[in-house]
């Protein structure tokens, strides 16, 4: 033992004889705090992005917005923003500018860093989402158009996406999410005088006939049935007036704000309309459910009355089904007031994206406007 120690304190002196100190590790104990920062962005590429963020405490060093280079799978430094420790009440305000690589892809994402230092320990902000908008122009037939990612239902592509139009069977749409929120599709529904009159009802259904509601369901949305509409909203309330009133108190709280229903199927009437916009809104809390994505993605559809003793086979309406595979679904329109119009979902890389179109003057013209649109995806994305 004893000449354990005896080495050690050599060792000590050989050290301090040559001047070699051993010292303590140091490590940065402050934490950087940065608010203001607006975490998604949705702009035309004809705009530059900026933004606002307050740094506390005030400290001296270089903040860095990176980029993520999906290619390499990497944040790559962008930008770089003197800090020089100016500081208003112990903070500091720095002015942001996106550099311009988020208007070539459909969305970017980046970050704010600042490396550690002897005080400070490193700084990573939440992923911020820029969404591109209008990347290139497209002639479109349609009086109005958008493209809209689902998940945070930021606008990609844009064409008087407010503008009130009327809407035809898009209206089914909101009809749909009433259903699904309120309706029980194992109930039994009865066709009432006034729901077998409905113009253009795909069952020719007759009073008294019934009806499970999925396949009501089921024919409103694949066929665009509305003596099916007509029976669902007479189901779900008192009369279709009041079902009207449920459909626009529910299209308000999704943020709707150039919609007005009248009535659940979208036959013409002065006052009632939508915009492209209110439709994708309403499209993508329809996807929210399964049963939902399951009808819409269906060709065919075949189900009986509550008898057994009819069998209806009915045919989707939307063709783009047979071109697309990566199609969820999507709800067609159409009357003379409203032209030709559309409603689609449309999944890519990892991706959801509704497309909506209104007032085309011939149905060709829809479908070519959706084709555009979907292809306008695929090419930034």
């Amino acid at each position: 033992m004893k000449k354990i120690i005896s080495i050690l304190i050599s060792f000590a002196i050989i050290l301090f004889s040559t001047g070699f100190v051993l010292l303590s590790d140091s490590t940065p104990t402050i934490e950087t705090k940065i608010s203001g920062l607006c975490l998604t962005h949705s702009k035309s590429i004809k705009k530059a992005i900026t933004d606002t963020v307050t740094i506390s405490p005030a400290r001296i060093g270089t903040l860095y917005l990176q980029f993520y280079d999906k290619s390499s799978k990497k944040w790559v430094n962008k930008k770089s923003f003197e800090m020089n420790g100016e500081n208003q009440n112990g903070k500091e305000i720095i002015e942001l500018e996106f550099t311009n690589d988020w208007k070539k892809v459909l969305s970017t994402s980046w970050r704010l860093y600042i490396p550690e230092d002897i005080n400070f320990k490193e700084y990573i902000s939440k992923e911020i989402t820029v969404f591109s908008r209008n990347i290139k122009t497209l002639s479109l037939n349609s009086k109005s158009a958008v493209i809209i990612r689902a998940d945070q239902n930021a606008v990609l592509y844009d064409k008087k996406m407010n503008k009130k139009l009327p809407n035809a069977s898009t209206t089914k749409l909101m009809t749909s999410l009433l259903v699904l929120e309120k309706g029980n599709m194992k109930s039994k529904v009865k066709i009432s005088k006034n729901a077998a009159k409905t113009p253009y009802g795909a069952l020719n259904s007759k009073p008294n006939d019934s009806f499970y509601l999925k396949d009501l369901f089921g024919a409103m949305m694949i066929c665009s049935s509305n003596d099916s509409a007509t029976a669902i909203a007479e189901n779900l309330s008192k009369s279709t007036k009041t079902f009207a009133k449920m459909m626009n108190t529910r299209a308000k709280q999704l943020g709707c704000k150039h919609t007005n229903f009248v009535t659940p199927h979208g036959l013409h009437n002065k006052k009632h309309y939508s915009s492209v916009y209110d439709l994708s809104l309403i499209m993508s809390q329809n996807l929210t459910f399964d049963e939902f994505i399951k009808t819409i993605g269906k060709k065919t559809y075949t189900f009986k009355n509550v008898k057994k003793d009819k069998k209806y086979r009915i045919n989707n309406t939307n063709i783009l089904l047979y071109d697309y595979s990566c199609l969820l679904g999507g709800k067609t329109g159409y009357t003379k007031k409203a032209g030709y119009c559309f409603c689609g979902a449309y999944k890519y890389r990892g991706n959801t994206y509704i497309f909506t179109v209104l007032g085309s003057k011939k149905s060709a013209g829809r479908w070519n406007d959706c084709k555009k649109l979907i292809n306008y995806i695929q090419e930034y994305s």
